[in-house]
């Protein structure tokens, strides 16, 4: 018997049942998600915690945030390398600043960042509230 490659015809219909199958659409699915929520954490959710961290402080504090990363389970964000320092001062380390390195913080609506801007808003000043308690605890 003399082997033979299959049909294109069958190739083709059997790389548009794999390419629509669940398992290939929730992954992709899920992939789209992750990407425009870390989009969303690196081009908006920084500057909106640094703009209500500075509101809250009456630009007294401010803040630094090296980089922001989604949880892979969606649900919360790291944030790398917080500083904290008093205004007019230059260095990290002096009296009244604060480093942490890395900080994990529950976030829900962390799915909702790309599509509601006051959803982005309002976790953002969440979050500067709770990283101003922090700063306070350790004071």
């Amino acid at each position: 018997m003399v082997w033979r490659p299959p049909h294109t015809a069958f190739l083709k219909k059997w790389l548009k049942a794999f390419l629509v199958s669940p398992g290939v659409l929730f992954t992709a699915g899920y992939l789209l998600c992750y990407l425009a929520a870390t989009l969303s954490l690196s081009m908006g959710f920084k500057t909106a915690l640094t703009r209500s961290f500075e509101k809250k402080t009456d630009s007294a504090l401010i803040l630094s945030v090296e980089s922001l990363h989604a949880d892979p389970s969606l649900n919360s964000i790291t944030l790398s390398t917080v500083q904290i320092t008093p205004a007019g001062t230059d260095r990290a380390n002096g009296p009244g600043s604060l480093s942490i390195a890395s900080l994990k913080v529950p976030c829900p609506d962390l799915l909702l960042f790309p599509l509601n801007k006051a959803t982005l808003e309002s976790s953002a000043e969440s979050l500067s509230g709770t990283i101003l308690e922090q700063w306070a605890r350790c004071q």
